[in-house]
């Protein structure tokens, strides 16, 4: 799906992963070195990467990090490599992994300086068909505006823009 949305918009896709070595008591137990788990760990990415390379054009690269908090080494690469936009796969449950990567992602969609999009662990999208943009008197929402209406224009989808507003009816109809 990232590999869509860099062809569109003519960029670099940077796929990046982030690895914490086990610490305390579990590290007692784990006879794995920082190093071998980024060995492992790029010789991954880089398989994963190769094969994208043979289905598109897009330039892709790779990035391993060992830091004990993924959120903020996405945060910090985003900022060092000056992304454009950061890309969430997301699987849509709700146990205890999914809320610790729901947290990832809202710390990530605090603390970056680009948009960050995510996207659930479906088959690849051939494109966006239909877009919804929930809308209300928020300056960020007149932020997204532009981008909604980007991603229809590079997809040539169709834009539905729902206004969301609780208040009074000056609100109301300012919204509208």
């Amino acid at each position: 799906n990232a590999v869509h949305l860099a062809e569109k918009y003519d960029a670099e896709l940077v796929l990046m992963h982030v690895f914490n070595v086990p610490s305390g008591l579990s590290r007692l137990f784990s006879d794995v070195s920082e190093d071998e788990i980024r060995k492992r760990a790029q010789a991954h990415i880089e398989e994963y990467a190769a094969k994208l390379r043979e289905k598109t054009s897009v330039t892709i690269s790779t990035l391993v990090k060992h830091h004990s908090r993924p959120e903020v080494a996405i945060v910090e690469t985003a900022k060092d490599i000056n992304s454009g936009l950061i890309i969430f796969g997301t699987k849509g449950g709700s146990g205890l992994r999914d809320t610790l990567l729901g947290s990832a992602v809202n710390y990530v969609i605090r603390h970056t300086p680009c948009p960050v999009v995510t996207i659930r662990n479906k088959p690849e999208y051939s494109g966006f068909k239909q877009i919804l943009l929930p809308m209300d008197l928020a300056q960020e929402s007149g932020e997204k505006l532009g981008w909604g209406v980007q991603l229809a224009k590079k997809f040539g989808a169709t834009l539905y823009i729902h206004g969301v507003v609780s208040g009074s009816a000056h609100d109301q109809m300012r919204l509208q």
